[in-house]
């Protein structure tokens, strides 16, 4: 199963890198988890088992300062983890919180990655 998870994660990183159309796929269609499109910028990965986490890709060229990313996520009320990778980003809420709660401000930075370019490369 978690051989599944990082191929299906490859080929979506692959996929919005390369300008790909991602299709949402519709909660009860699928097994455990899900995409969401949110914008032109930004994908979701859902999943049934673990409500807390879900796994943000992105578009860039550039490279991203990940530090100064992370550390506006975290001010982010409710947002209890974060996972950086290239082209994603791992978010867990606390159990207190809701998605609907959260995800606008997350989908909101995510959306305005030029904020978030690494100076000096």
């Amino acid at each position: 199963m978690k051989k599944l998870l990082f191929v299906l994660s490859v080929v979506l990183a692959l996929a919005l890198t390369a300008g790909c159309k991602v299709v949402e796929v519709k909660p009860d269609e699928s097994p455990g988890q899900w995409i969401v499109k949110k914008n032109d910028i930004v994908c979701v990965e859902h999943y049934k088992f673990n409500k807390e986490t879900r796994i943000y890709y992105f578009r860039t060229a550039f490279i991203l300062d990940y530090e100064k990313l992370s550390a506006d996520l975290f001010r982010i009320e409710g947002v209890k983890g974060l996972r950086p990778e290239y082209y994603t980003m791992t978010v867990t809420i606390a159990k207190s919180y809701t998605w609907a709660e959260v995800e606008p401000d997350v989908v909101k930075i995510l959306s305005n990655l030029s904020e978030y370019k690494k100076q000096g490369i």
